[in-house]
């Protein structure tokens, strides 16, 4: 939704935040329902931290290579235009990278209720809330590495202008 001056009403980097904080609040929730649904049961087996490690592993990996292979924005667009391209590969590279860092806690979940013991979500918990923290939260990094990617043909991404609601110069 954008007002007469095409600016939008909410900075597209509130919104993100929003969506950021939700993503993080989730399993943290989900860990309140499985110490209500789940028995405490046994110790889990041995294996349980090595497979959710490489779980954590293969997705941050996933997260680091796709998350961020953005086609660069061709250089001879208007600023307006890209930043708008800019901000749509922000969103969708978003996405993606909380799809490829949930998975830790969504595998560690499935394994609690087949195994019918809270350890695998809290072990997945703990390995898995510190990445996803460390690919959604919008920090200066994130923003920093997509603009390489977005800017390799020599184009300006104005994603910063688009990110805080500002119109592009230039």
């Amino acid at each position: 939704m954008t007002t007469s001056g095409d600016a939008p009403l909410v900075a597209p980097i509130r919104v993100i935040r929003t969506m950021s904080v939700s993503m993080l609040v989730t399993p943290i929730v989900l860990g309140v329902v499985v110490f209500v649904a789940v028995p405490a049961g046994g110790y889990p087996p041995p294996f349980l931290p090595l497979l959710l490690g490489a779980v954590a592993v293969g997705g941050v990996l996933l997260a680091e290579t796709v998350g961020y292979a953005a086609p660069p924005i061709d250089p001879h667009l208007p600023p307006d235009l890209a930043a708008r391209a800019a901000l749509a590969q922000y969103r969708t590279r978003w996405l993606i990278r909380s799809v490829c860092t949930e998975i830790v806690v969504l595998v560690g979940l499935l394994l609690s209720f087949m195994l019918a013991t809270r350890w695998p979500y809290l072990v997945a918990l703990v390995l898995g809330w510190p990445i996803m923290f460390y690919e959604l939260w919008p920090a200066r990094r994130l923003v920093d590495k997509l603009n390489l990617r977005l800017e390799l043909e020599g184009a300006i991404s104005h994603l910063d202008d688009a990110l805080h609601g500002r119109r592009p110069v230039g």
